[in-house]
């Protein structure tokens, strides 16, 4: 029941917890540079949406960068990875699919693809179990050998605005039997189908103008209509269909 120590630490300048003397021009002084060095918001916002360090999304296992509130895929976490991946907008808009990034993942099955993004070369290339892919209304670049390998992958319908099938694009997906051409369509690259052994027909669209070499070499196709719009056929480009 005594009475408790005093409490002194107002009186001693040294205290840290001692408020500053208002009339102290070094303390205006040190004021002035706190607040030259503190970021304003707009800092702030930038800071929140740049980033060049990949950032997990621990709910999808995918690596992103940012940029301006726009989202790079770069990679995933094999230990978060699922069957499916729903690569979608948060915070920030995904605009793009780096090289590579799920190459041999062949524990993925099905991926949705936000509206307008970008496909890097081979982003999918190997996926063995791949079966399922599904575009938002549209897509911006497709790289080369984007789905390459999919050995697993049945059907596809590429959506309207797509004007290229790079090279080799399906090159090696042997259950593919199922091609959706958008009529927006101008060019099927090099090896775009080829050994799609159960390819066996497809629609190629009216403004169609040029078939890549090898294009459908090795495919299962019995018969196929070429559109007046076509205007060059390459070397082997039906080659060995059966």
């Amino acid at each position: 029941g005594g009475d408790a120590p005093a409490n002194d630490s107002a009186d001693d300048p040294t205290d840290p917890a001692a408020p500053a003397d208002p009339a102290d021009p070094d303390a205006d002084a040190d004021d002035a540079d706190a607040d030259a060095d503190a970021p304003d918001a707009d800092d702030e916002a930038e800071l929140e949406t740049q980033s060049d360090e990949p950032i997990l999304d621990l709910y999808t296992g995918l690596y992103y960068t940012l940029t301006k509130n726009k989202a790079t895929v770069v990679g995933y976490d094999p230990s978060r990875i699922r069957s499916w991946v729903r690569i979608m907008d948060l915070d920030y808009e995904v605009v793009a699919i780096a090289d590579g990034v799920f190459e041999d993942c062949t524990r993925l099955e099905w991926v949705d693809l936000p509206k307008g993004v970008d496909i890097g070369e081979k982003a999918f290339h190997n996926c063995t179990s791949l079966t399922t892919v599904t575009f938002e209304e549209t897509v911006g670049t497709i790289g080369a050998s984007a789905f390459e390998g999919c050995t697993a992958l049945e059907s596809i319908a590429l959506p309207d605005g797509v004007t290229s099938i790079p090279a080799t694009m399906f090159s090696g997906c042997s259950s593919l039997s199922d091609v959706t051409l958008p009529n927006s369509l101008r060019t099927i690259g090099e090896r775009a189908f080829f050994n799609c052994a159960a390819l066996e027909g497809i629609t190629l669209p009216d403004k169609l103008t040029a078939i890549g070499n090898y294009a459908f070499c090795g495919s299962g196709l019995l018969s196929i209509d070429i559109p007046d719009s076509v205007t060059s056929i390459s070397e082997y480009a039906f080659t060995e269909c059966y």
